[in-house]
């Protein structure tokens, strides 16, 4: 799940990459309270822009999504894999 920093980053970027600007108080209320996964984080800001998620083109939504699917990555972090050096230190020591 985003902090309310990396909602602000994301909204940011949902504004200045696919035109998605929301008025403040939208954009407080998703800080606050940020929807947990991308498609509910893709309606939240739709729903936000006064428009129904269930109309919006395929286009428009595979935008956002991929958007707001970066900043959940982001937020998660690089997954956990030793190092090459640390296998083969963990080799040695066995």
């Amino acid at each position: 799940m985003l902090n309310a920093v990396e909602v602000s980053r994301l909204l940011d970027e949902l504004c200045t990459r696919n035109g998605f600007c929301l008025p403040l108080i939208e954009q407080q209320r998703l800080e606050k309270d940020p929807p947990e996964d991308v498609n509910s984080f893709a309606n939240a800001v739709l729903v936000a822009e006064d428009l129904n998620p269930e109309l919006v083109s395929r286009p428009t939504r595979r935008a956002i999504q991929a958007t707001i699917s970066a900043a959940f990555e982001r937020a998660a972090g690089p997954p956990n894999k030793p190092l090459k050096n640390d296998a083969r230190k963990n080799a040695r020591a066995s």
